[in-house]
């Protein structure tokens, strides 16, 4: 619970913005390796393609054989789990289609975006549009600074985080036409 509250006060810490944004980023990849490790394990941040036209923020490799991530792993291909993050106030649309072009067979086709807010209706239905545009179908998900405090809690309770990303993406997949 300790390690839980230390990095709920860290995020509260950091203000919104680009020069924050790499200390926003390391803190993410902190907090989703205690929330997730040993299911998703050796995040890295800044992957970049061979070719370094494509730069993730962070890629976890999905070694999960239950829960959630398997079903994601054989679902949506997602052998990798990529995380985006964004200090902003707000999301637009080119971090949607920048997140989209980045899943598919290689890197899997589930995909979030770490906001410090909860997305915007215009974003809500940019993600839909991509789910339904998309062939294989690709999902983004959205985790908010208040989703991660939320996730925290549940993990220094001693309860698996896992199950409310898991909520979340099923809220997705009923909400999405």
């Amino acid at each position: 619970a300790a390690e839980a509250a230390l990095l709920k006060k860290k995020l509260s810490e950091i203000p919104p913005g680009p020069v924050d944004a790499p200390k926003y980023q390391h803190l993410v990849l902190e907090i989703l390796n205690f929330l997730f490790n040993p299911e998703l394990i050796d995040g890295e941040l800044e992957v970049r393609t061979i070719d370094g036209t494509e730069r993730r923020d962070i890629i976890f490799t999905n070694d999960s054989d239950s829960t959630f991530w398997a079903y994601a792993r054989q679902e949506h291909s997602a052998l990798y789990v990529m995380f985006e993050t964004k200090n902003t106030q707000s999301i637009g649309p080119a971090a949607l289609n920048q997140t989209a072009t980045y899943l598919g067979d290689r890197l899997g086709r589930l995909g979030f975006i770490v906001t410090r807010f909860a997305p915007e209706e215009a974003a809500l239905r940019k993600a839909f549009s991509v789910y339904n545009d998309s062939s294989p179908r690709k999902i983004i998900l959205f985790l908010s600074d208040q989703d991660l405090c939320e996730l925290l809690t549940l993990k220094g309770a001693g309860k698996d985080p896992t199950r409310q990303v898991q909520k979340i993406y099923r809220k997705f997949r009923t909400t999405v036409q």
